[in-house]
């Protein structure tokens, strides 16, 4: 993979997702892939709240506190979104549902998320603190031969081992309520 053009690769790979979806009005904001946590905080909570306010949806789907997996930028996501949607009214304010991965799921997942990190230990109390029982989240069954095809669209992922962990069964489904 060649890292000087991942954010060429990534784009390519989020357009052609969102061809298989049938998405064709999406916008990309400018932030640095790794850089979330560092972007001006109070922006990019301006720029969630304009889009909300815009688009008015009814749910919003960010991650979870765990970040999914543990990555500081999805952390810093569900942190802005939620700060986002707290500031709106309650007229406007959407449900939030953060994408997480169950208790039950990281004795799985685990191998496949250390295997390629030299800093695997990192992982794990992020997503064991967290993490929620299958009881308190929120199961989305994906139609499975389209979830291989999504998957298989972002090959930057598969040095991460992402396209296998998302291969697990009921992998990707599990949405947690976030309470606002």
């Amino acid at each position: 993979m060649d890292r000087k053009n991942i954010v060429q690769i990534r784009m390519d790979e989020f357009a052609q997702s969102c061809a298989l979806l049938g998405v064709t009005d999406y916008e990309v904001w400018k932030i640095p892939d790794n850089g979330v946590a560092d972007f001006n905080q109070a922006a990019l909570v301006k720029m969630i709240t304009d889009e909300i306010a815009q688009y008015t949806p009814d749910t919003v789907i960010t991650f979870a506190r765990d970040g999914y997996t543990g990555h500081k930028d999805h952390e810093a996501t569900h942190c802005r979104v939620v700060e986002a949607v707290r500031s709106l009214s309650s007229k406007l304010a959407p449900r939030v549902f953060g994408i997480t991965m169950p208790k039950e799921l990281i004795s799985q997942a685990m191998p496949i998320l250390t295997a390629r990190r030299k800093t695997a230990s990192a992982y794990r109390p992020c997503l064991t603190d967290f993490a929620p029982s299958l009881s308190s989240v929120e199961k989305v069954p994906m139609d499975l031969g389209l979830k291989r095809c999504l998957v298989e669209i972002y090959q930057s992922q598969a040095l991460g081992g992402y396209l296998e962990l998302f291969q697990l069964p009921g992998m990707g489904e599990f949405y947690l309520p976030i309470r606002l």
